[in-house]
């Protein structure tokens, strides 16, 4: 599977575009994009992050390039949301689906440890 584009738009529905190619010319790839997958910009623009909300599961052909929409949460309170950046997958994956599951409770988790980290640095 290749990621041929990723960009941001806003947060909620379809906000993280994803065009994905199957580079198998064989055979039918099914994978799926899990709930807490992390995008990140792929330089700093000074924007939000996005979390993927929920699975989706993504089916390919053989050699097929297919645009996604994907329902993604914003990150950090503190940056602007996303507007056509481009964003590349990261390492990284939230696991607190209580907290994934609404906007607010992702912005007040990362901006409780946000704070945190403020806190210990005086």
């Amino acid at each position: 599977l290749k990621i041929v584009d990723a960009t941001g738009h806003s947060f909620g529905k379809g906000a993280l575009h994803l065009k994905l190619r199957n580079s198998n010319k064989q055979k039918q790839l099914v994978v799926v994009l899990r709930w807490g997958t992390i995008f990140e910009h792929t330089d700093w623009v000074h924007r939000q992050n996005l979390m993927v909300i929920s699975d989706v599961t993504i089916e390919l052909w053989p050699s097929e390039e297919r645009e996604f929409r994907i329902d993604a949460h914003c990150m950090n309170l503190s940056c602007s949301c996303s507007s056509g950046q481009s964003m590349r997958l990261t390492d990284f994956y939230f696991a607190k689906l209580d907290v994934v599951a609404h906007q607010s409770k992702v912005w007040d988790y990362f901006e409780a440890k946000f704070r945190d980290c403020r806190k210990a640095l005086k």
